[in-house]
């Protein structure tokens, strides 16, 4: 897996027209994808910074999708919490999070990405509390395995559903509020597959590949 960043704010010139030889210059947290304390840190005080992107010192709220007991997602949210962010940790049931809810970090929510109703409502309740998102993660995501040639077309449309216009939904959230602040972190959760194809993973593959490019595409919109 990998991740892609978006920063509300960023300089599309930093940005490479075609796809670079080396991705890691747009992918940056390719090769560790827990790489995630320079967007809050600075490296040598591990205290809060203040930067043209951010700018806070108070604990950054991070919204993390897909945080299931252990996934990537909750180890993530449990990585955000311990370096002093308030973590919105987010799962289509409750129950897959309950070990998390008597601690004051985390603030637990339900949540679908396959739906506007659910989204928005999770949205609402994340603002109300806090007023703000700082640092949105797309990490819910599902697998699609077998043959390219014999997958149903029902089982890549909800690849696709949950893996593009998931995060898709969730962005267009998020981003009005983080557009209005100037401020704000979008980290959309890849996969290396996307530069190393393997066998039986064509359809999870496309939907990461959709997923960059939509990424890449945001960058020249929100700056």
């Amino acid at each position: 897996m990998g991740a892609s960043l978006l920063g509300i704010n960023e300089d599309p010139s930093l940005i490479s027209n075609s796809f670079p030889s080396n991705p890691f210059k747009i992918f940056p947290f390719q090769s560790n994808p827990f790489n995630y304390k320079n967007l809050i840190f600075n490296k040598e005080t591990e205290k809060p910074i203040s930067n043209p992107i951010m700018g806070y010192y108070t604990q950054p709220v991070v919204l993390i999708t897909g945080c299931s007991h252990g996934g990537i997602g909750y180890a993530l949210a449990q990585e955000f919490a311990a370096s002093n962010c308030l973590v919105v940790a987010t799962s289509r049931s409750l129950n897959s999070m309950r070990d998390l809810e008597n601690d004051e970090r985390f603030y637990l929510q339900e949540l679908d990405v396959l739906s506007d109703e659910s989204v928005q409502h999770v949205m609402s309740n994340v603002l109300e509390k806090y007023g703000r998102v700082d640092i949105l993660v797309n990490n819910a995501g599902i697998q699609c395995v077998g043959p390219l040639a014999e997958v149903p077309l029902p089982a890549m449309q909800n690849a696709f559903n949950t893996n593009v216009y998931g995060p898709i939904r969730v962005i267009q959230a998020a981003v009005p509020h983080m557009a209005s602040r100037k401020k704000g972190k979008i980290v959309n959760v890849g996969s290396v597959t996307v530069m190393a194809p393997t066998p039986w993973a064509g359809v999870y593959t496309a939907t990461k590949a959709a997923l960059h490019a939509l990424t890449d595409t945001l960058r020249y919109v929100e700056h």
